[in-house]
């Protein structure tokens, strides 16, 4: 890659980035961190907060 450029997160690093920020020490099972990132693509594509969404989805799947 060509110095200075950057690259254009996708939306699944995106996910990845609120996820780690606002699921840290909060208990969630393995089964349900896909639907986590569902709920954040499927955020993405009507154009609405990827945060918003993964934030609403960590407090509906967390299990403490």
């Amino acid at each position: 890659m060509a110095r200075g450029k950057r690259k254009t997160p996708s939306v699944d690093d995106v996910i990845e980035e609120v996820y780690s920020r606002h699921g840290e020490n909060v208990q969630i099972s393995v089964l349900d961190i896909g639907k986590i990132f569902n709920a954040g693509r499927r955020a993405a594509l009507d154009g609405k907060s990827i945060e918003a969404a993964v934030i609403a989805a960590i407090a509906q799947y967390r299990q403490n």
